[in-house]
């Protein structure tokens, strides 16, 4: 019998999921021929879930808002 155990994970694990999502996507492109509808699919996901899809672990904004606003952030730091 197979035993489960339930790990808290640090803020930083779901960062590391996005990752690997985005690390999967990448390879999974790099093995489709070009000309693949499997390719359009997957490529029309990614940029949903990136670009429309709000994630509660960035507090309700896309990937690409929150990027935005760190790179944001860090321009104004770098002027202070």
């Amino acid at each position: 019998m197979l035993a489960f155990r339930h790990h808290l994970r640090s803020p930083r694990a779901r960062s590391a999921g996005a990752a690997l999502l985005a690390a999967f996507a990448v390879v999974v492109l790099g093995c489709i021929d070009r000309n693949d509808p499997a390719r359009v699919l997957i490529e029309a996901w990614r940029r949903e879930y990136n670009t429309v899809r709000p994630h509660s672990s960035l507090g309700n904004l896309t990937p690409a808002e929150f990027a935005e606003r760190c790179s944001t952030t860090q321009q104004t730091e770098a002027v202070l």
